[in-house]
């Protein structure tokens, strides 16, 4: 498995700052490296190279997810003075607005059939998961946990989603069957943190990060064998891991100086 370490200096501390990969071989990401220093949404080839500012506006932006055929980016911004949900093309240009609620609504999560995006909301009263179909504009509630649920990542058929919930009075990874009456499943099950989790492109692993060796480092969970192996080979800490189309794995790394830069290194597990 390849690890492509994202040296994002700028995005530490960001909240909804994980790479997305897309298709073509190019990642969006969330930078500071704005002149007034306010996060935006920059694609890039996986080198680094070739930044673009997709978003440039004053308002801060987030939690950039891509279309499945690469033509369009969903992103999460308070462009409108609260959290909703937007689209755009790949270029940056046809923005549209997907959601307008008072609630907060974040972190979308595009389905494997570009129907739907999952996402994060407060609009139940809690923090849950729910679905907006694309073509209707519907929105139906997939968790309804006193909890907080959040994060929702899709499995590669579509047919579940993972998330991160505090249902058990911890930072766990739950797994969510869509359409089924079985209760969300949690598949870390450890003291220490576990959260942000991303579904490996052949469905058989999930990244996460965990703090259960007391920094947040990204660990890979084998989801037949339930056995977990650490990815994260730097001892001051990855975050927010996301996988290449090809089974890379892209995380977020320390702070590395004072520059505001995005490049990557490659390692091998």
């Amino acid at each position: 498995m390849r690890v492509l370490l994202a040296l994002a200096v700028a995005l530490a501390g960001i909240a909804g700052s994980r790479p997305a990969a897309a298709p073509a071989g190019r990642i969006a990401f969330v930078s500071t490296r704005t002149a007034d220093g306010n996060p935006d949404i920059f694609s890039a080839d996986l080198g680094g190279e070739q930044a673009l500012n997709l978003t440039n506006d004053p308002a801060p932006d987030r939690s950039p997810t891509w279309s499945p055929d690469g033509a369009q980016i969903a992103f999460a911004s308070r462009r409108e003075r609260n959290w909703d949900l937007f689209v755009m093309l790949a270029n940056g240009s046809g923005l549209r607005r997907l959601t307008d609620d008072p609630a907060y609504d974040g972190e979308p999560a595009w389905s494997p059939d570009g129907r739907s995006l999952a996402f994060s909301s407060t609009r139940g009263g809690d923090l849950d998961i729910y679905l907006l179909d694309l073509a209707s504009g519907a929105i139906s509630r997939v968790t309804d946990a006193p909890a907080a649920d959040y994060g929702p990542a899709w499995s590669p058929d579509g047919r579940s989603l993972a998330f991160t919930s505090w249902r058990d009075g911890n930072q766990e990874i739950y797994r969510a069957e869509l359409g089924g009456s079985s209760p969300a499943q949690n598949l870390s099950n450890h003291p220490a943190p576990d959260y942000s989790p991303a579904w490996s492109p052949d469905g058989r692993r999930l990244a996460f990060v965990s703090d259960r060796d007391g920094i947040g480092n990204v660990h890979v969970l084998d989801l037949a064998g339930g056995t977990s192996l650490k990815a994260g080979i730097w001892n001051r800490g990855l975050q927010d891991p996301s996988w290449t189309p090809d089974g890379g794995l892209l995380a977020i790394g320390p702070w590395v100086g004072q520059g505001r830069r995005f490049s990557s290194a490659q390692g091998v597990l």
